[in-house]
């Protein structure tokens, strides 16, 4: 007799807390949804919303390179030299956003020379290309920061490189760097990053 009391005392528990646990799954099913997804709830259908993905007011690709190119030649020898300026966009969009002091950025200098007449060669739709550049390059390191327009970049090491100075036309309605104007009235204009060149050194 005593045995079967038992048993029944935990049957009655075991319901009772099976009952707890539906009406918990119930609640929490409603606390997921709005008051328009409950009225239109069914038994076996439950609506769920996405949450909403804020989006930055404004971002620059990541890395942003502008470039300058200039060729001259002297007899048959013909010299390159290509400028770019590397800055990371991400950095600059906090720049510009939160007021940060600066944000770093590298000019690369790549000079080039080849022979016109012994270095070129005709592709077969008849386009001249250059098959061996002589070249060096100099990478340099430091940061920009931009007032009343201007963008000012200063090397880490100042004994040895100068600061320069860029007047900034921005891409309409926005922040974007769209080309920069150097002291020498020479527009960098967006483009590829530097890759290095697999040719013969000086």
């Amino acid at each position: 007799m005593k045995a079967a009391l038992i048993t029944l005392t935990l049957l009655a528990a075991t319901f009772g807390a099976m009952q707890a646990k539906a009406q918990t799954f119930e609640v929490n099913k409603i606390n997921c949804q709005s008051e328009e997804e409950i009225a239109d709830t069914t038994e076996d259908t439950i609506k769920f919303v996405p949450p909403v993905i804020s989006e930055p007011v404004y971002t620059e690709p990541s890395p942003r390179c502008l470039s300058l190119k200039t060729e001259t030649r002297e007899d048959s020898t013909v010299y390159v030299t290509e400028q770019i300026l590397e800055y990371d966009g991400e950095d600059f969009s906090l720049y510009m956003e939160y007021g940060l002091e600066s944000f770093s950025a590298q000019i690369t200098v790549e000079n080039r020379e080849y022979n016109a007449f012994t270095d070129v060669y005709l592709d077969t739709e008849g386009n001249e290309n250059v098959a061996r550049y002589h070249f060096k390059h100099d990478f340099i390191n430091g940061t920009c920061r931009i007032e009343n327009d201007r963008l000012i970049f200063t090397p880490n090491e100042t004994e040895k490189y100068e600061t320069r100075t860029f007047k900034i036309q921005f891409a309409p309605d926005s922040k974007k760097i769209e080309c920069l104007t150097d002291e020498k009235n020479n527009v960098w204009t967006t483009g590829e990053c530097y890759k290095a060149q697999i040719m013969m050194g000086i």
